[in-house]
């Protein structure tokens, strides 16, 4: 063998090494939230490497169904995948035929359809510091969709929440009171309302016929950073820094319950006329109407930080949730443990 060649081999040996240690270096994903479609046809998941990823929750149980039967491998191939290339996505929604990313540099509104490209790509508006000069953008660490009056809204770093019009891309209405940057932000009981979640430890009940808040609601025993919302029915639920899950009655700003779980909460849902709630530790609580918890839920991750309910009531997949790991777990009885996981791509 030549000198030539035995060069080259150890030069590719080397190319080779340098490949394999640049993929072991990179760490997995993590996915942060996820959400279905309004029919529940979709789910979506956001992670910390900015991709998202869109599965047909009809073909993941097709192929659940196929691996139990003929004991084939699990193959959760997903409908479309793409990056935003806007740092790590937090929150998802689907607006419609839409879907919207929100995360450290904008929120990016995709076509499910066709992917390649964002339809608009929002950037929340910048503030002003005491010396005159601008803020840095911050970041939108939630989002909720009205799709009875077809708005947007989003919760940012910047202790403000904001409407958006999906036409044009721009702000329409700004909501701010917080003292500190939100968490949160969920629709309220009504389509004319939203909610909002802060580190100030604060929930804020928003008009947004006229961007006025109507109600500071308080947690007792000190304030905790607000983690989560839920509304249903009359009722909205939050979870907070102290591992406190509270309930109002939110016509009479009434607080009618108090949950205690490991803290912290990072993620509170309804689904099935119950409760659930998770954090930081590896489980799922469901909760009984008197407080007390009904059933605790072992999950492969913690911390976990989104749950998502499926809105139909019939579906193979109830819920998902998704946590400290390169997959979201698929749950088809909220009272027993995921019934299959799907791996980000």
């Amino acid at each position: 063998m030549g000198m030539a060649n035995v060069q080259l081999i150890i030069a590719t040996v080397a190319e080779l090494r340098s490949v394999a240690t640049s993929v072991s270096m990179t760490p997995p994903a993590t996915v942060f939230t996820c959400a279905f479609s309004n029919d529940g046809s979709l789910l979506a998941a956001g992670d910390s490497r900015s991709a998202l990823n869109v599965w047909e929750t009809s073909s993941v149980a097709g192929e659940v169904d196929k691996c139990q039967r003929f004991a084939m491998p699990l193959d959760t191939t997903c409908r479309m995948r793409t990056n935003a290339r806007a740092g790590p996505i937090y929150s998802v929604v689907f607006a419609e035929n839409r879907l919207v990313s929100g995360g450290d540099l904008s929120i990016k509104v995709w076509d499910i359809d066709c992917v390649e490209e964002p339809l608009l790509e929002l950037v929340n508006p910048q503030g002003t510091t005491a010396a005159g000069g601008l803020t840095a953008v911050s970041e939108t660490n939630g989002l909720a969709y009205c799709s009875e009056t077809r708005a947007l809204f989003s919760a940012s770093g910047q202790a403000a929440a904001f409407q958006w019009d999906l036409s044009t891309g721009q702000v329409v209405m700004r909501f701010a009171g917080h003292d500190d940057y939100l968490h949160c932000i969920s629709m309220g009981v009504t389509p004319s309302t939203i909610l909002t979640g802060s580190e100030d430890g604060f929930v804020r009940l928003w008009d947004i016929r006229s961007g006025e808040c109507e109600a500071v609601l308080a947690q007792p025993g000190g304030k905790h950073w607000i983690s989560s919302i839920c509304c249903y029915g009359d009722w909205m639920s939050c979870g907070s820094g102290s591992g406190s899950l509270f309930t109002y009655h939110v016509a009479s700003r009434s607080l009618v319950q108090t949950y205690t779980a490991a803290p912290p909460i990072l993620a509170v849902s309804h689904v099935d006329s119950s409760l659930v709630s998770a954090g930081g530790s590896p489980y799922v609580n469901v909760w009984n109407a008197d407080g007390t918890e009904r059933n605790r839920i072992a999950y492969p991750v913690a911390p976990l930080y989104d749950i998502a309910v499926n809105p139909d009531p019939a579906a193979r997949f109830r819920m998902a949730t998704c946590g400290a790991s390169s997959t979201v777990a698929l749950v088809g009885d909220p009272m027993l443990p995921p019934s299959t996981t799907i791996q980000v791509v």
